[in-house]
């Protein structure tokens, strides 16, 4: 039998990171939870849902393709994952490192980085 909540697995804008101001403090304020070419910068927010900034920096990353693509698999494990995370603005930064590695490394780090943060935050 199927519950009658609804869970959406969309991206919409409203949990997107999408200010300066708010990468910022994301940066100030977060924990940093990292792994060799990925970090997750972590604050808690006053809302019910989390909210991601993603950043691939050209000094990472020269290629726009790789870069997007790699944005591309940031946003998708964290839209996959959104409903367990709880009220938190995250910053995904992916460091030069991440060059080395197939997508499915990168999926599986992500999951284990989500996993980790997950289990830290949860009493």
């Amino acid at each position: 039998m199927l519950s009658s909540v609804k869970l959406s697995f969309a991206l919409p804008k409203q949990l997107k990171l999408t200010h300066a101001e708010q990468f910022a403090a994301t940066f100030r304020s977060g924990k940093k939870y990292s792994c060799g070419f990925l970090a997750l910068f972590v604050k808690p927010n006053d809302l019910e849902h989390p909210r991601l900034g993603v950043v691939v920096s050209k000094k990472a990353v020269r290629k726009a393709v790789a870069r997007n693509q790699i944005k591309r698999l940031m946003r998708e494990s964290f839209r996959l994952n959104q409903h367990t995370i709880g009220g938190f603005d995250i910053v995904a930064v992916a460091y030069a490192d991440i060059k080395k590695f197939n997508k499915t490394d990168i999926r599986q780090t992500l999951d284990k980085q989500w996993a980790k943060l997950i289990s830290s935050v949860k009493p």
